[in-house]
Protein backbone atom coordinates (compact mmCIF):
# COMPACT_ATOMS: atom_id res chain seq x y z
CA UNK A 1 0.00 0.00 0.00
CA UNK A 2 2.83 2.28 1.02
CA UNK A 3 4.94 1.47 -2.32
CA UNK A 4 1.65 2.17 -4.49
CA UNK A 5 0.69 5.89 -2.67
CA UNK A 6 4.51 6.59 -3.37
CA UNK A 7 4.14 6.52 -6.75
CA UNK A 8 0.53 7.67 -7.00
CA UNK A 9 2.59 10.96 -4.86
CA UNK A 10 5.00 10.79 -7.53
CA UNK A 11 2.91 10.86 -10.36
CA UNK A 12 0.56 13.44 -8.70
CA UNK A 13 3.74 15.70 -9.02
CA UNK A 14 5.26 14.94 -11.63
CA UNK A 15 1.81 16.01 -13.47
CA UNK A 16 2.27 19.35 -11.81
CA UNK A 17 5.50 19.82 -12.80
CA UNK A 18 4.91 19.19 -16.12
CA UNK A 19 1.78 21.43 -16.01
CA UNK A 20 3.97 24.13 -14.67
CA UNK A 21 6.44 23.87 -17.54
CA UNK A 22 3.43 24.13 -20.03
CA UNK A 23 2.21 27.86 -18.56
CA UNK A 24 5.43 28.41 -18.66
CA UNK A 25 6.26 28.00 -21.98
CA UNK A 26 2.90 28.97 -23.57
CA UNK A 27 3.38 32.28 -21.82
CA UNK A 28 6.96 32.85 -23.18
CA UNK A 29 5.94 31.72 -27.06
CA UNK A 30 3.09 34.35 -26.38
CA UNK A 31 5.04 36.77 -24.96
CA UNK A 32 7.66 36.00 -28.11
CA UNK A 33 4.90 36.01 -30.98
CA UNK A 34 3.42 39.34 -29.56
CA UNK A 35 6.66 41.14 -29.44
CA UNK A 36 7.43 40.01 -33.36
CA UNK A 37 4.26 40.39 -34.88
CA UNK A 38 3.89 43.71 -33.36
CA UNK A 39 6.90 44.96 -35.47
CA UNK A 40 4.58 44.92 -38.44
CA UNK A 41 2.35 47.66 -36.54
CA UNK A 42 4.02 50.37 -38.75
CA UNK A 43 1.81 48.73 -41.59
CA UNK A 44 -1.56 48.35 -40.82
CA UNK A 45 -3.77 50.75 -42.90
CA UNK A 46 -4.81 51.53 -46.19
CA UNK A 47 -1.88 53.01 -48.65
CA UNK A 48 -1.94 53.92 -52.09
CA UNK A 49 0.01 55.56 -54.65
CA UNK A 50 2.22 54.22 -57.89
CA UNK A 51 4.68 51.80 -58.68
CA UNK A 52 6.52 50.41 -62.04
CA UNK A 53 7.60 46.81 -63.00
CA UNK A 54 9.80 45.28 -65.85
CA UNK A 55 6.90 42.43 -67.76
CA UNK A 56 7.32 41.05 -71.01
CA UNK A 57 6.29 43.93 -72.67
CA UNK A 58 8.67 46.07 -71.22
CA UNK A 59 8.48 48.60 -68.24
CA UNK A 60 4.53 49.19 -66.75
CA UNK A 61 3.35 51.89 -64.23
CA UNK A 62 0.38 51.63 -62.16
CA UNK A 63 -1.54 52.74 -59.60
CA UNK A 64 -0.93 50.47 -56.48
CA UNK A 65 -3.45 50.38 -53.11
CA UNK A 66 -2.07 48.10 -50.34
CA UNK A 67 -4.24 47.57 -46.82
CA UNK A 68 -2.79 45.69 -44.04
CA UNK A 69 -5.06 44.89 -41.10
CA UNK A 70 -4.32 42.58 -37.93
CA UNK A 71 -6.57 39.76 -37.69
CA UNK A 72 -7.75 37.45 -34.86
CA UNK A 73 -6.56 40.01 -32.04
CA UNK A 74 -3.23 40.52 -33.29
CA UNK A 75 -1.93 36.53 -33.59
CA UNK A 76 -1.59 37.47 -37.05
CA UNK A 77 -1.40 40.13 -40.67
CA UNK A 78 -3.08 40.30 -43.72
CA UNK A 79 -2.20 42.13 -46.14
CA UNK A 80 -4.17 42.70 -49.83
CA UNK A 81 -2.60 44.27 -52.37
CA UNK A 82 -4.46 45.50 -56.33
CA UNK A 83 -2.25 47.18 -58.84
CA UNK A 84 -4.49 48.81 -61.84
CA UNK A 85 -3.60 50.53 -64.89
CA UNK A 86 -5.13 52.67 -68.17
CA UNK A 87 -4.74 51.42 -71.52
CA UNK A 88 -3.54 54.41 -73.76
CA UNK A 89 -5.50 53.60 -76.43
CA UNK A 90 -9.13 52.86 -74.50
CA UNK A 91 -8.64 54.18 -70.94
CA UNK A 92 -9.85 50.89 -69.70
CA UNK A 93 -8.38 49.86 -66.39
CA UNK A 94 -7.01 46.29 -66.21
CA UNK A 95 -5.61 44.74 -63.00
CA UNK A 96 -1.86 44.25 -63.64
CA UNK A 97 -0.98 43.09 -60.19
CA UNK A 98 -3.69 41.18 -57.21
CA UNK A 99 -1.62 39.92 -54.28
CA UNK A 100 -2.80 38.72 -50.87
CA UNK A 101 -0.44 37.41 -48.08
CA UNK A 102 -0.50 36.29 -44.40
CA UNK A 103 2.12 37.01 -41.62
CA UNK A 104 2.30 34.64 -38.45
CA UNK A 105 4.68 34.09 -35.76
CA UNK A 106 6.75 30.42 -36.66
CA UNK A 107 7.72 28.80 -33.13
CA UNK A 108 10.56 27.45 -34.47
CA UNK A 109 12.25 29.72 -35.96
CA UNK A 110 10.99 32.57 -33.42
CA UNK A 111 10.66 35.00 -36.59
CA UNK A 112 7.47 36.03 -38.70
CA UNK A 113 6.79 33.71 -41.60
CA UNK A 114 5.13 35.30 -44.68
CA UNK A 115 2.91 33.47 -47.20
CA UNK A 116 1.77 34.56 -50.24
CA UNK A 117 -0.40 34.69 -53.06
CA UNK A 118 -0.74 35.76 -56.90
CA UNK A 119 -3.27 35.91 -58.94
CA UNK A 120 -1.96 37.46 -62.08
CA UNK A 121 0.28 34.31 -62.22
CA UNK A 122 -1.22 31.80 -59.88
CA UNK A 123 1.97 31.96 -57.72
CA UNK A 124 1.89 30.84 -54.21
CA UNK A 125 4.40 29.90 -51.58
CA UNK A 126 5.78 30.95 -47.98
CA UNK A 127 9.00 32.03 -46.42
CA UNK A 128 10.83 33.66 -43.30
CA UNK A 129 10.51 37.71 -43.33
CA UNK A 130 14.06 39.75 -41.94
CA UNK A 131 12.75 41.96 -39.89
CA UNK A 132 15.50 45.31 -40.94
CA UNK A 133 15.24 49.51 -39.83
CA UNK A 134 11.65 50.22 -40.41
CA UNK A 135 10.79 47.52 -42.41
CA UNK A 136 11.95 44.15 -43.74
CA UNK A 137 13.22 42.35 -46.62
CA UNK A 138 11.44 38.55 -47.89
CA UNK A 139 12.50 36.45 -50.67
CA UNK A 140 12.58 33.42 -52.79
CA UNK A 141 14.59 31.04 -54.85
CA UNK A 142 13.94 30.04 -58.63
CA UNK A 143 15.56 26.91 -58.49
CA UNK A 144 14.80 25.80 -62.40
CA UNK A 145 17.16 28.63 -63.30
CA UNK A 146 19.37 29.10 -59.31
CA UNK A 147 18.46 32.76 -59.63
CA UNK A 148 16.95 34.83 -56.81
CA UNK A 149 14.32 36.94 -56.10
CA UNK A 150 14.13 39.22 -52.98
CA UNK A 151 11.79 42.58 -51.97
CA UNK A 152 12.84 45.21 -49.80
CA UNK A 153 9.84 47.43 -47.92
CA UNK A 154 11.05 50.44 -45.36
CA UNK A 155 8.81 53.27 -44.70
CA UNK A 156 10.88 56.13 -45.60
CA UNK A 157 11.70 59.98 -44.31
CA UNK A 158 8.28 60.74 -45.55
CA UNK A 159 6.72 58.17 -43.46
CA UNK A 160 5.82 56.47 -46.85
CA UNK A 161 5.73 52.61 -47.93
CA UNK A 162 8.77 52.72 -50.88
CA UNK A 163 9.46 49.05 -52.02
CA UNK A 164 11.70 47.38 -54.19
CA UNK A 165 12.07 43.86 -56.03
CA UNK A 166 15.44 42.75 -57.46
CA UNK A 167 16.38 40.00 -59.26
CA UNK A 168 19.49 37.99 -59.56
CA UNK A 169 21.08 35.60 -61.93
CA UNK A 170 24.23 34.80 -60.50
CA UNK A 171 23.29 33.55 -57.34
CA UNK A 172 22.86 36.88 -55.31
CA UNK A 173 26.31 38.67 -56.31
CA UNK A 174 24.53 40.92 -58.60
CA UNK A 175 21.18 42.32 -58.54
CA UNK A 176 18.69 44.43 -60.96
CA UNK A 177 15.71 46.53 -60.13
CA UNK A 178 12.84 45.04 -61.37
CA UNK A 179 10.10 46.56 -59.03
CA UNK A 180 9.34 49.97 -57.28
CA UNK A 181 6.28 51.90 -55.64
CA UNK A 182 6.07 54.27 -53.25
CA UNK A 183 2.77 54.70 -51.48
CA UNK A 184 1.30 57.13 -48.99
CA UNK A 185 -0.88 56.22 -46.03
CA UNK A 186 -4.52 57.21 -45.95
CA UNK A 187 -6.24 58.65 -43.42
CA UNK A 188 -8.63 56.80 -41.87
CA UNK A 189 -11.56 59.41 -41.83
CA UNK A 190 -11.25 60.35 -45.23
CA UNK A 191 -11.18 56.96 -47.39
CA UNK A 192 -14.42 54.06 -47.27
CA UNK A 193 -11.56 51.96 -47.74
CA UNK A 194 -9.47 52.74 -44.54
CA UNK A 195 -10.86 50.75 -41.79
CA UNK A 196 -9.34 50.96 -38.20
CA UNK A 197 -7.28 47.19 -38.15
CA UNK A 198 -5.32 47.80 -34.43
CA UNK A 199 -6.78 45.89 -31.74
CA UNK A 200 -7.54 47.75 -28.75
CA UNK A 201 -5.08 47.09 -26.39
CA UNK A 202 -5.69 45.94 -23.33
CA UNK A 203 -3.72 46.90 -19.87
CA UNK A 204 -3.51 44.96 -16.83
CA UNK A 205 -2.39 46.24 -13.40
CA UNK A 206 0.04 44.04 -11.08
CA UNK A 207 0.68 45.08 -7.55
CA UNK A 208 4.29 43.23 -5.86
CA UNK A 209 3.84 42.62 -2.13
CA UNK A 210 6.71 41.04 0.13
CA UNK A 211 6.97 37.88 -0.23
CA UNK A 212 8.15 34.74 2.13
CA UNK A 213 11.79 35.70 1.09
CA UNK A 214 11.62 39.40 1.71
CA UNK A 215 14.41 41.18 3.54
CA UNK A 216 12.68 42.69 6.21
CA UNK A 217 13.19 46.45 7.40
CA UNK A 218 15.62 46.51 4.44
CA UNK A 219 14.94 48.88 1.33
CA UNK A 220 14.54 48.01 -2.36
CA UNK A 221 17.77 48.75 -3.15
CA UNK A 222 19.17 45.92 -0.81
CA UNK A 223 16.45 43.08 -1.84
CA UNK A 224 17.26 39.70 -3.79
CA UNK A 225 15.78 41.72 -6.84
CA UNK A 226 18.65 41.76 -9.62
CA UNK A 227 16.90 39.07 -11.70
CA UNK A 228 13.55 41.01 -11.40
CA UNK A 229 15.33 44.07 -12.85
CA UNK A 230 16.30 42.10 -15.81
CA UNK A 231 13.05 40.53 -16.56
CA UNK A 232 11.51 43.73 -16.49
CA UNK A 233 13.92 45.36 -18.88
CA UNK A 234 13.00 42.51 -21.34
CA UNK A 235 9.39 43.21 -20.95
CA UNK A 236 10.18 46.47 -21.67
CA UNK A 237 12.08 46.04 -24.76
CA UNK A 238 9.34 43.97 -25.63
CA UNK A 239 6.92 46.67 -25.15
CA UNK A 240 4.77 44.60 -22.57
CA UNK A 241 5.74 46.41 -20.00
CA UNK A 242 3.92 49.65 -20.07
CA UNK A 243 5.37 51.17 -16.52
CA UNK A 244 6.61 49.95 -13.56
CA UNK A 245 8.27 51.21 -10.14
CA UNK A 246 8.25 50.20 -6.53
CA UNK A 247 6.83 51.99 -3.77
CA UNK A 248 8.52 54.66 -1.61
CA UNK A 249 7.02 53.28 1.65
CA UNK A 250 9.11 50.13 0.46
CA UNK A 251 5.78 48.15 0.40
CA UNK A 252 6.23 47.29 -2.48
CA UNK A 253 5.95 47.98 -6.57
CA UNK A 254 2.86 48.82 -9.21
CA UNK A 255 2.72 48.11 -12.90
CA UNK A 256 0.96 47.69 -15.84
CA UNK A 257 1.28 45.16 -19.10
CA UNK A 258 -0.46 45.09 -22.19
CA UNK A 259 -1.42 41.59 -22.96
CA UNK A 260 -4.26 40.12 -24.79
CA UNK A 261 -6.41 38.98 -22.11
CA UNK A 262 -5.73 38.48 -18.33
CA UNK A 263 -4.88 34.45 -17.80
CA UNK A 264 -1.77 35.88 -20.25
CA UNK A 265 -0.98 39.00 -18.09
CA UNK A 266 -0.84 36.68 -15.26
CA UNK A 267 1.47 33.84 -16.74
CA UNK A 268 3.91 37.11 -17.83
CA UNK A 269 4.11 38.28 -14.28
CA UNK A 270 4.31 34.83 -12.88
CA UNK A 271 7.36 34.26 -14.86
CA UNK A 272 8.72 37.29 -13.15
CA UNK A 273 12.07 35.73 -11.07
CA UNK A 274 11.14 37.59 -8.02
CA UNK A 275 7.54 36.05 -8.36
CA UNK A 276 8.76 32.42 -9.00
CA UNK A 277 11.37 32.51 -5.95
CA UNK A 278 8.79 34.20 -3.47
CA UNK A 279 10.39 37.46 -3.11
CA UNK A 280 7.33 39.32 -3.66
CA UNK A 281 3.59 38.50 -4.05
CA UNK A 282 1.57 39.34 -6.83
CA UNK A 283 -2.10 40.94 -7.93
CA UNK A 284 -2.87 41.16 -11.22
CA UNK A 285 -5.89 43.04 -12.58
CA UNK A 286 -7.77 43.96 -15.60
CA UNK A 287 -7.70 48.15 -15.59
CA UNK A 288 -8.79 50.66 -18.24
CA UNK A 289 -7.74 54.44 -18.27
CA UNK A 290 -10.11 57.19 -17.73
CA UNK A 291 -8.66 59.69 -20.03
CA UNK A 292 -8.68 57.99 -24.06
CA UNK A 293 -4.71 57.78 -24.84
CA UNK A 294 -2.89 59.02 -21.38
CA UNK A 295 -1.01 55.25 -21.79
CA UNK A 296 -0.18 55.56 -25.60
CA UNK A 297 0.97 58.55 -24.72
CA UNK A 298 3.32 57.85 -21.53
CA UNK A 299 4.96 55.55 -24.31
Amino acid sequence: MKIITKVLLATFFLTLGALAFSAQTKGEIEMKQKAEMKKLEMLVGSWKGTGWAITQSGRETSSISETVQYKLGGQIAVVDGLGMTKDPKTGAERITHQAYGVFSYDKASEKIRFRYYKAETGEEGETLIQIVDKGFTWGFDVNETGSKVKFTMRINEKGNWHEIGEFSRDGGKTWLKFLEMELSKVPDGNSKDATPSKPQPKYFVFNYFPGSHWLTDRPISEQPLSRHFAYMKKLEGEKILVLGGPFKDNSGAFGIVEASDLETAKRIINQDPAVREEVVRVLVREWSSAVPGCVEKSN
